[in-house]
């Protein structure tokens, strides 16, 4: 059996090739070290009371947004790494959301915005949470205002924040139906 290599770095002298190798090294090493990027509105509960961050995020003229994941999601991870640090998500949902991510199979203890205190799994369970990532949207006094399930792009996520934000939620329109007609 013949095993075939390429050595990119075969035709540049000794010098040379230390200098790149040290280099990619130094570049690699400086990413290795650097903290993951997150959007603004993105928080950590440190109690994990949901009703008492309704009303925390409504103090402050915000609104919060339960994100449902589960490890391994690869949709949670293109949101997390694509979505929620671009510049208009940033923009838009700094001012007026806070978002905390639930494990639909985690087995810490939360409190509902009811005031009840169940398991991470049995909250998704009662929230209908079928897939991930889920987004529950909920209005300053801990009534869900709107529902999005998977991967939502850029325009897509604004627009459902708008709904929240502008209350038409509160005109019985769906979300789907708000959205298309914009």
């Amino acid at each position: 059996m013949k095993v075939f290599s390429i050595n990119l770095l075969s035709g540049i002298k000794g010098s040379c090739r230390a200098v790149l190798f040290v280099a990619g090294l130094v570049l690699a090493l400086t990413f290795a070290g650097a903290d993951p990027v997150h959007a603004e509105f993105q928080t950590i509960s440190m109690d994990n009371d949901l009703a008492t961050e309704i009303e925390d995020a409504a103090a402050d003229g915000k609104r919060l947004i339960v994100m449902f994941h589960e490890e391994g999601c690869p949709w949670c991870n293109k949101m997390r790494d694509r979505i929620f640090p671009h510049p208009k998500i940033v923009k838009y949902f700094s001012d007026k959301f806070i978002m905390i991510e639930q494990d639909i199979k985690g087995d810490l203890e939360l409190t509902t915005p009811e005031g009840e205190a169940i398991t991470q799994k049995i909250f998704a369970r009662k929230m209908r949470v079928r897939g991930t990532p889920t987004f529950v949207f909920f209005d300053t006094d801990g009534k869900v205002a709107a529902r999005i399930a998977g991967y939502q792009d850029v325009a897509t996520f604004i627009a459902s924040g708008r709904y929240v934000h502008e209350k038409i939620f509160k005109t019985g329109k769906s979300l789907a139906r708000w959205q298309m007609e914009q």
